[in-house]
């Protein structure tokens, strides 16, 4: 299994912070992102746990000497399908010719399973028990009082906000000083490739993550989580949490996946989240990042096919509502940075299905409206 953790951090400069906070901010953001760390690497022992435990389930069910003959037939098929598509001869066939091929390669796999004597119910229940398993590891979906946060569209939006009305608001928007990216994952048998779009001028946060398992095995899985944030200083003028009305708009919005089945008792899972995100860190406590969802794709048990999934409007504009961590109550006149940005959340899973997994997420935080609930 192999893992990996990205972060290009500045804390931007005000000169009416003063240093002790600035400090005390850089500290506790630097002990949140460890806890995130070591988060997915917890999430990274649970994925392999989970992998494992189906790895004898499936052993126990078929017994060992057929297990080890099914992966036997697994591989004598991936060598003839690779033979059977090398150049030249398989760019140039037709649609039909590699649909008919996959479909005959299907019905030999089934008959090979009814000829060891394995009920395939019995491996696709082992396979739906472990998927449920894997999408435990998926965020939570953001709630605040017993609602779903998700964003909204303008029409929702109170008057005053959509207005620009400042009072007891405060308005932040581009350039902003600075902007935040990191990525953390791991994965075992996919590549992840995670790519940062920032550009604090115009207020660019977002994010392509990519997981491809182009050769799949046995039991494949990969995780990414890529947060992107603008970050800037606002100044207490009541004790309370902070609340923010982000105005993005959408620039990229894709979820694209392209699926290869093998053999034809796989099977697979793709999980997709895009959130529009919240943190307000004052230092001397940990805050806990807020969100709000924006988009997410689920594909579970699909084996076959290509998806290119948009939820959201090109140059649409939308809306979230996010309140800070409320265990947090932030003292009045306090400097806190407050963050706003996406986050994808990526996880994959397969098993003899080749996975090709994007998310191609972005947002131009255009406006972001800032108050003290206890004003």
């Amino acid at each position: 299994m192999q893992s990996q953790y990205q972060s290009q951090s500045p804390i931007p400069d005000r000169a009416d912070v003063p240093f002790e906070t600035r400090r005390a901010v850089t500290e506790g953001r630097l002990s949140t992102q460890l806890a995130e760390v070591r988060q997915v690497g917890e999430d990274a022992r649970k994925m392999k746990s989970i992998v494992e435990e189906n790895y004898h389930q499936v052993v126990n069910l078929l017994g060992a000497d057929k297990y080890e003959k099914l992966r036997a037939y697994v591989r004598d098929q991936r060598r003839y399908r690779a033979e059977y598509f090398f150049p030249s001869g398989g760019p140039e066939m037709s649609k039909d010719e590699v649909n008919r091929f996959r479909r005959e390669q299907r019905e030999k796999s089934e008959a090979f399973l009814r000829q060891l004597g394995v009920d395939p119910k019995g491996l696709r229940s082992l396979a739906e028990r472990k998927s449920a398993r894997i999408r435990e590891l998926s965020p939570p979906h953001p709630t605040r009082d017993g609602k779903r946060v998700m964003i909204l569209p303008p029409s929702q939006v109170p008057a005053d906000i959509r207005a620009g009305k400042t009072n007891p608001w405060t308005l932040f928007s581009p350039p902003y000083a600075s902007a935040d990216g990191r990525s953390d994952g791991f994965a075992d048998g996919f590549d992840f490739i995670p790519t940062a779009l920032l550009d604090s001028r115009i207020g660019l946060v977002g994010n392509i993550s990519y997981l491809r398992d182009s050769d799949a095995s046995d039991n494949d899985y990969g995780y990414v989580k890529s947060c992107m944030t603008v970050p800037f200083w606002y100044q207490m003028p009541a004790a309370g949490l902070i609340e923010v009305w982000i105005e993005a708009i959408s620039k990229g919005s894709n979820h694209r996946l392209s699926l290869f089945d093998e053999f034809g008792w796989s099977d697979s899972m793709v999980n997709q989240h895009n959130y529009l995100t919240l943190n307000a860190s004052v230092g001397g406590s940990s805050s806990e990042w807020q969100f709000c969802s924006a988009s997410s794709f689920l594909k579970r048990g699909e084996t076959e096919g290509y998806f290119d999934h948009s939820n959201l409007d090109n140059d649409g504009t939308y809306w979230a509502n996010i309140v800070s961590d409320p265990r947090i109550i932030v003292p009045v006149e306090s400097w806190v940075l407050v963050e706003v940005g996406t986050l994808n959340f990526h996880s994959t899973y397969a098993n003899d299905v080749k996975v090709y997994s994007t998310m191609d997420f972005s947002w131009i935080i255009n406006r972001v409206f800032v108050h003290s609930t206890g004003e």
